[in-house]
């Protein structure tokens, strides 16, 4: 196959403006070169962030062409984020963690109330801060590109609050009052039943991926 590309390249009767012509010669340079893994992708977007982390290394009386530099650079880390982020990906691209992590908080269990679905950026914030410091490095390779829209956290907390502030309002008054406590047992009753918590995941569905979004 490269030596027929090297064939068909050095033809000199090929016309540049014939679409056929240019139609083979870009599935031959694909065949030849084929797509990279995302293994592959991930070591390069780790070694392009150690280079611009590497201290001293612009030089200083080519401020032009190192402005340049960095601008490919850039425009190439953001193409390898774009591909590793892709709907059809496992990548986050808000936090650039895998979903299949994220997805172990779609459902928590709370020591009070039970199991309680979480809408996705709650989960995002849990799923960061118990991720290892090696995972949160790579993660981060993705997620400070500008690709992503970045974790809001007030407003993650503010909405899974929401979801649950009348129940644990009533709970903590039950502490104090007995007579509260028949009410909160059948508010418990009726949380835990399979359709309210069908409703409580279709709810928190918004952002979750088909696969993790458990809305079935």
């Amino acid at each position: 196959m490269t030596a027929f590309q090297t064939e068909v390249l050095v033809d000199t009767s090929l016309d540049p403006s014939d679409d056929a012509a240019n139609q083979l010669i870009g599935r031959l340079s694909v065949l030849v070169h084929p797509a990279p893994t995302d293994k592959e992708l991930w070591d390069e977007l780790s070694e392009l962030a150690r280079e611009r982390d590497i201290p001293g290394s612009r030089r200083r009386h080519r401020e032009e062409f190192d402005r340049r530099l960095d601008e490919a650079k850039q425009r190439r880390r953001e193409r390898i984020v774009r591909w590793l982020i892709r709907p059809e990906s496992e990548v986050d691209s808000v936090t650039g963690l895998p979903w299949s992590q994220i997805a172990c908080y779609r459902v928590v269990e709370h020591s009070q109330l039970g199991p309680v679905p979480q809408y996705v950026d709650a989960a995002r914030k849990l799923a960061r801060a118990v991720a290892l410091p090696t995972e949160l490095q790579r993660a981060d390779l993705v997620a400070d590109s500008a690709i992503g829209t970045g974790l809001d956290t007030a407003m993650a907390d503010l909405k899974q609050n929401r979801l649950t502030w009348f129940l644990q309002l009533v709970g903590e008054s039950a502490e104090d009052d007995e007579g509260l406590q028949p009410v909160m047992a059948d508010l418990l009753s009726i949380w835990a039943d399979q359709r309210v918590q069908k409703l409580l995941i279709e709810e928190t569905a918004l952002g979750w991926p088909p696969p993790y979004d458990r809305n079935s």
